[in-house]
């Protein structure tokens, strides 16, 4: 496989080329970012014939344009964007910048100079090969599986409504197991009876007037015209309407209650004083 490799130091671009090689690997060798750049636009355009580099190394601080504006170049082109990318430098740079640097232009490893020995440079190469590889199969088998998504797919309905059905207008639903009143349409409570229009529900227990539509208190009695419900144990007068105190019995005609063991003159209408004698003259 070909190798990208862009190095300004021409020792340093012999040697590694060189060790390439007897890994088995083909070296693309540039002399420094411009023509770098000028081979990413070949490549752009599709001019370029030869074999793309399945993985690119290259210094940072070069004449013409950087390591790391190369790498965020390649990450933008589509034929390259994918293979893994290895910056050497010989400058220190802090923790904070080579984060910045590798997450702003998706640098994937950084080595520092003096290079390392050649097993171990060719170990590390490798590993940041593989795992690269690793990384697109796994992010491609993603893609794959979850497929594009469908925005007019209907949302799911919650588990929790399959309980429902419908009432018998066929356009309400109703929680399982929650009757309703005989004309279809108001859910009532189970065990809760309804007055014998099947329109309102009562109170277990309490009975209606015989209009069956207003329920009264139970055990209250009413007027024998069905209307008055009238105090338990008070009579009524016989016109069955005014309620008269119980003992205390009417006059003979009927109409003035006098008090009870009161006598009354013999036309009915007089009370006398009881025990009252008359003068002697």
């Amino acid at each position: 496989m070909t190798w990208l490799l862009v190095e300004d130091d021409p020792d340093i671009r012999n040697v590694v080329a060189v060790m390439m090689q007897l890994w088995g690997e083909k070296s693309l060798a540039l002399p420094d970012g411009n023509a770098a750049w000028n081979w990413l636009d070949s490549v752009a355009a599709g001019t370029y014939k030869g074999e793309l580099p399945e993985l690119a190394l290259m210094d940072i601080r070069m004449p013409g344009h950087t390591g790391d504006q190369i790498a965020a170049r390649i990450r933008e082109t589509a034929a390259l964007k994918q293979i893994p990318i290895v910056l050497m430098t010989a400058f220190t740079l802090t923790d904070n910048e080579v984060q910045a640097m590798m997450a702003r232009a998706g640098v994937d490893h950084l080595i520092k100079k003096p290079l390392p020995d050649m097993d171990e440079f060719k170990t590390t190469l490798y590993q940041v090969r593989d795992e690269k590889k690793k990384r697109v199969a796994m992010k491609m088998q993603t893609a794959s599986l979850v497929g594009p998504v469908d925005s007019s797919a209907a949302a799911p309905i919650a588990s929790a409504q399959t309980p429902s059905k419908p009432m018998p207008d066929g356009k309400t639903p109703i929680t399982t197991g929650t009757p309703i009143t005989p004309d279809g349409k108001t859910p009532i409570t189970t065990n809760t009876p309804v007055t014998p229009d099947g329109k309102t529900p009562i109170t277990t227990g309490s009975p209606v007037t015989p209009d069956a539509k207003t329920p009264i208190t139970t055990a209250v009695p009413k007027a024998p015209d069905g209307k008055t419900p009238i105090t338990t144990g008070t009579p009524s007068a016989p016109d069955a309407k005014t309620p008269i105190t119980t003992a205390a019995p009417p006059a003979p005609d009927g109409k003035t209650p006098i008090t009870t063991a009161t006598p009354i003159t013999p036309d009915g209408k007089a009370a006398l004083v009881t025990d009252t004698s008359k003068s002697q003259s």
